[in-house]
């Protein structure tokens, strides 16, 4: 019986983020999540108090599923530090890349409470697990030493803050918002490579460094 009820809890969580995602939290009704999946309204207040409670539920959801799967990359010894560099930034792009341009909006604009909820994890998740990959990169010699590591992490987290915000991007002149990249994964490659390839030409560097 726990698990025929574990199984309808995911069903209704997992259909009505699927609805979110593609058309807005905003413009889906519970009549429309019971209808679809066959269920009345009551079985759906069964698991879920309200529209928003499933929501709030979705997103933490996503944010322990992200942290997991970040987590088990960093704990991985068989990895060497570029490795864990590029599945973090795989990972983080296609776990984010799911939190699409409208549902963003959506959130902001109908409820910022749960959108302010979620822009403080991208936050404090980047700082920690960036943190953490920094500091075992400086440890391996993958990262200068000279560099300071709070400063990356800042960019990176203000990178990531605003390049996946709606409404900073609505906001740069449009010479500038056709060339960034649309998906998360091509925003974060873009990110990566100019936090550590920086911004200079190889012959740039080595003439600076004489």
């Amino acid at each position: 019986m726990r698990k025929k009820t574990l199984d309808t809890e995911i069903r209704i969580l997992d259909y009505s983020m699927e609805l979110f995602l593609k058309f807005g939290y905003s413009r889906v009704s519970t009549d429309e999540i019971a209808h679809n999946l066959g269920a009345s309204k009551k079985t759906i207040y069964n698991y879920y108090p309200s529209k928003k409670d499933i929501l709030i539920a979705g997103i933490n959801r996503f944010k322990k599923e992200l942290s997991a799967d970040v987590d088990q990359i960093l704990k991985n010894k068989k990895l060497s530090f570029p490795e864990k560099l590029q599945q973090n930034m795989t990972v983080v792009a296609l776990r984010l890349s799911t939190i699409t341009t409208h549902f963003g909006e959506d959130l902001r604009k109908n409820v910022p409470d749960v959108w302010s909820d979620l822009s403080k994890y991208k936050k404090e998740a980047a700082l920690m697990h960036f943190t953490r990959l920094l500091n075992e990169g400086e440890k391996s010699g993958h990262i200068n030493k000279k560099i300071n590591k709070h400063i990356a992490v800042v960019i990176y987290m203000t990178a990531i803050e605003n390049l996946l915000d709606p409404l900073f991007i609505n906001n740069l002149p449009a010479e500038i918002t056709e060339n960034i990249p649309y998906t998360a994964n091509e925003i974060f490659n873009s990110i990566v490579r100019v936090i550590y390839e920086g911004i200079l030409s190889v012959g740039t560097k080595k003439r600076m460094s004489k």
